[in-house]
């Protein structure tokens, strides 16, 4: 089960956490650091419950009234591996602050 407030281990190095939202992802040059992200998107993440590796501080992404420096890495629905969410799609979050009980990379 995920959550309501942030991510659970569900073993393996993975945790699933809730995205509210359909979203896109991003690949990065460089595996933890979300500053090299490209201005392309990778693929998509469908909302519901789905599996993160971990986050890392990157540059601010915004949404409306939400925004946030953290990433989280993931393998999208699009077939792309250790890809890079905002975490301003992921519940449980708060503005520039680290989602609750996923690690960091």
């Amino acid at each position: 089960a995920t959550s309501a407030s942030g991510c659970t281990s569900i073993g393996g190095g993975k945790y699933n956490c809730h995205v509210w939202k359909t979203a896109s992802t991003w690949p990065c040059t460089t595996t933890q650091r979300t500053d090299s992200c490209t201005g392309d998107s990778a693929g998509i993440l469908y909302a519901g419950t789905n599996y993160f590796y971990c986050q890392t501080r990157g540059h601010e992404f915004r949404y409306g009234s939400y925004y946030n420096y953290y990433w989280a890495m993931t393998d999208d629905d699009s077939g792309n591996k250790r890809v890079w969410l905002p975490v301003v799609w992921i519940s449980g979050g708060v503005n520039n602050g680290p989602i609750p009980g996923l690690k960091y990379c």
